[in-house]
């Protein structure tokens, strides 16, 4: 997903969950946008750097 629709796209998601649900999401140690990658099928990966 492009990084500029993150924002939006993760809020739509927190509203499907129900109350007290739980996502977790996968992220590489990159900061790219827009990367084709063949995983298992071909997808593009977006990702930033973050520090925890």
């Amino acid at each position: 997903m492009p990084r500029a629709d993150t924002e939006g796209v993760l809020a739509s998601i927190a509203r499907w969950l129900v109350p007290g649900g739980r996502l977790s999401l996968i992220t590489v140690p990159y900061d790219i946008e827009d990367l084709p990658v063949d995983f298992p099928g071909p997808v593009r990966l977006t990702s930033r750097r973050s520090i925890c």
